[in-house]
């Protein structure tokens, strides 16, 4: 990884060489330009770890070896299968994913864990027959999901301004935006809300962090109250 970058790797085994072009193009290369169009484009370096190392990872144990040995953050590792499935074959992706981040404790180990969870879902199914939206779609939830872990990393490690940016940004492009109730329509107001995920987690992990600013900037202030700017801050 880049020195002053944001490394996320990428590894996955294939069966064929169309799986490979797959999770290149698909997924690796998606993943990459939808960062790049970002706000924080220039914070992550985004790579794919060779065929020929990727089968190596199969727990986190071994995953830890190739964080010493990569030096990225965020190592997302796995594999792309194509199975058939009821009547039409079917790509099968399972994701693992791993972060590094400052020493913690157990509770925070354990909430951290189960949000990367969320932003890295383990089974992905994607129908032959829209495999060109089924990815699409993949990608953009692994993206966004790897820079919502990423966000969540710096936020344990007392990067708060960092992780503040981030997720400010997960925010924007997920349209995370107040709707006055006079302005919904007949059909929103009827309609069914979409199922939770993992971007319903931003807001409030959000409002944590900006919680969290606002305590370091008081206590300064509470040393020395002639000086409003800290205040002012918090």
């Amino acid at each position: 990884n880049k020195p002053d970058k944001i490394g996320i790797a990428l590894a996955l085994q294939y069966e064929t060489p169309e799986e490979r072009k797959r999770i290149h193009a698909d997924l690796v290369e998606r993943i990459s330009s939808r960062l790049a169009s970002g706000e924080s484009a220039h914070e992550f370096y985004v790579y794919e770890i060779p065929g020929h190392v990727a089968p190596d990872i199969v727990d986190a144990p071994s995953a830890t070896k190739l964080f010493k040995r990569s030096q990225c953050h965020l190592l997302i590792w796995g594999s792309l299968r194509t199975r058939n499935q009821g009547s039409s074959p079917k790509y099968c992706l399972h994701l693992e994913g791993a972060v590094t981040h400052a020493t913690i404790d157990q509770e925070q180990s354990k909430a951290l864990a189960n949000d990367l969870r969320q932003a890295i879902p383990q089974q992905t199914v994607i129908d032959f027959a829209n495999e060109l939206r089924g990815f699409e779609s993949t990608s953009i939830d692994l993206c966004d999901g790897a820079q919502f872990v990423v966000a969540l990393a710096a936020a344990v490690s007392g990067e708060w301004a960092f992780s503040r940016k981030l997720l400010e940004e997960l925010s924007r492009k997920s349209g995370n935006k107040p709707l006055h109730p006079g302005k919904q329509g007949k059909k929103a107001r009827k309609s069914k809300s979409a199922p939770a995920t993992w971007r319903a987690l931003i807001s409030p992990r959000l409002a944590s962090i900006c919680f969290a600013q606002f305590h370091v900037q008081h206590a300064i202030w509470q040393q020395d109250k002639s000086d409003f700017t800290p205040l002012l801050l918090a």
